[in-house]
């Protein structure tokens, strides 16, 4: 949880994009990660749409949360960067929960 939410601190991106991002969104050298997609939660399960404001957002990443995602990327499986134990999306409610917890 330290990384999502240290992500969400640097970029105050919404929970579904955060959770909708992919390793291939993070721009290691230049310290900058692309917002252009989000995870949302139907009653039919979960799907990738297009983002709020429907162009993709680039943030400039604190050292802190770099070294955030560094530990992230150590307990991950797959494309995501943030994913359950067998590298699918976490669903966001349960998210919620966690945060709040």
């Amino acid at each position: 949880m330290f990384a999502f939410v240290e992500l969400a601190l640097a970029t105050g991106c919404r929970r579904g994009e955060l959770l909708a991002l992919e390793w291939t969104d993070l721009n290691w050298t230049a310290r900058s990660i692309t917002i252009s997609k989000s995870l949302e939660q139907t009653r039919a399960g979960l799907r990738i749409k297009g983002t709020k404001g429907k162009r993709p957002r680039v943030f400039s990443l604190p050292l802190l949360a770099i070294e955030a995602l560094r530990s992230q990327k150590l307990t991950t499986r797959g494309r995501l960067i943030f994913s359950d134990e067998d590298g699918d999306h976490l669903k966001p409610d349960l998210i919620s929960q966690m945060v709040v917890r």
